[in-house]
């Protein structure tokens, strides 16, 4: 179960995706403590300073609504991937694409994960290694 921590309390996905309703709606208002105070208030003045670089102004009306629901956001996808991670460590990887290498101190695969999102690398299956050393001691003609 995904537990994200908001304010020092562990809640969980719907709680937070709940929170995040009631903020967008207005039903409740953000209220941010002291630290989060500091970041939004260092986060809005970088806001303004990247506007007045550019022409466009993306974030004209950034407001604690905003940063709060961004925060809470962010909590739950890394939850959520923490949550893929630790299910992919136990259970193996379901590998995407791949490839072999072979260097000076091994063969190995290097493999990216379609669930997780990780790259990650393993040794060679028997059948891998087969087909690897015979590539490898094909005779090439031109």
């Amino acid at each position: 179960m995904i537990k994200i921590n908001f304010r020092g309390e562990e809640i969980n996905k719907l709680k937070a995706k709940s929170l995040i309703s009631k903020l967008g709606s207005g039903l409740i208002s953000p209220n941010l403590n002291e630290q989060e105070q500091k970041v939004y208030k260092s986060l809005k003045k970088a806001i303004k300073y990247f506007n007045s670089l550019s022409e466009k102004q993306n974030l004209k009306n950034f407001e604690e609504k905003e940063y709060l629901i961004g925060t809470l956001k962010s909590r739950i996808k890394l939850a959520e991937l923490e949550e893929k991670i630790k299910y992919c460590q136990e259970n193996g990887h379901k590998e995407g694409s791949s490839s072999i290498t072979s260097g000076q101190s091994r063969t190995q695969v290097y493999a990216h994960c379609t669930h997780c999102g990780m790259a990650y690398q393993r040794n060679l299956s028997t059948k891998e290694w087969i087909g690897f050393d015979k590539m490898m001691n094909t005779p090439m003609t031109i």
